[in-house]
């Protein structure tokens, strides 16, 4: 999969699901293999209620849906 600039626009702030499709959060950053420059992890903002938790998920068989 070859990813442009346009789609890493898409993914940041996007909201992440898990692959049953229970909602994560929502993505806050994106981090790039150094040698392909594909998306390999991304932050998620899972914090309820005002927390600021982060979880760092690795994009290993990812997908996207709708607008995205």
């Amino acid at each position: 999969m070859t990813t442009n600039n346009a789609d890493f626009d898409r993914i940041l702030n996007a909201t992440a699901f898990t692959a049953s499709g229970d909602k994560l959060g929502k993505i806050g950053q994106l981090y790039l293999d150094d040698q392909s420059g594909e998306p390999t992890f991304v932050t998620v903002n899972t914090g309820l209620f005002g927390a600021n938790a982060v979880s760092y998920t690795h994009l290993r068989a990812h997908e996207t849906r709708g607008n995205l």
